[in-house]
């Protein structure tokens, strides 16, 4: 009996450590997404568009047409134009990794500038939020965004 019971819990030290090591690996991938995510919200905000395509892949794409990170790129040049520096905040960020696939979603905002053009101005000159879902691609490098889409808008 003693030796049936050392090998029960002997299995169910294995599978804790099992269970434990999985985990681990997992949230260290929902860690490196976030991470991810944020710093892309960091580069735009520092009107470093260089370091926002580095988190972009190659094969970007998004609803509102764009098909290489080059178009993304030349777009955010401009409405940066009409977006307060600092403005951009990235919350409540939520991760799901699958292999080789993650999927993070989150609640963005802007602030437009004051003095912005009227004619170009962002919403009418006010706040805008947007839930944003971005799906992303470890690729040798780290974390890429692949496709961005925006789930729901509102103004404030």
């Amino acid at each position: 009996m003693p030796k049936r019971i050392v090998t029960v819990v002997l299995a169910l030290v294995l599978i804790a450590a099992l269970w434990w090591v999985i985990h681990r690996i997992l949230h260290r991938d929902e860690a490196r997404v976030t991470r991810t995510v944020l710093a892309t919200a960091s580069a735009i905000n520092d009107r470093d568009l260089d370091a926002f395509a580095r988190f972009l892949s190659q094969d970007y794409r998004d609803e509102y047409g764009h098909s290489s990170p080059g178009e993304l790129i030349g777009t955010l040049r401009t409405l940066l134009q009409e977006i307060e520096p600092g403005s951009i905040r990235a919350r409540s960020i939520t991760v799901e990794v699958t292999g080789d696939d993650a999927t993070a979603t989150f609640m963005a905002s802007a602030q437009p500038t004051p003095n912005s053009d009227p004619a170009l101005r962002l919403y009418g000159g006010r706040a805008h939020s947007m839930r944003v879902r971005l799906l992303l691609r470890r690729e040798p490098d780290g974390w890429h965004i692949a496709r961005a889409e925006d789930v729901a808008s509102t103004m404030y």
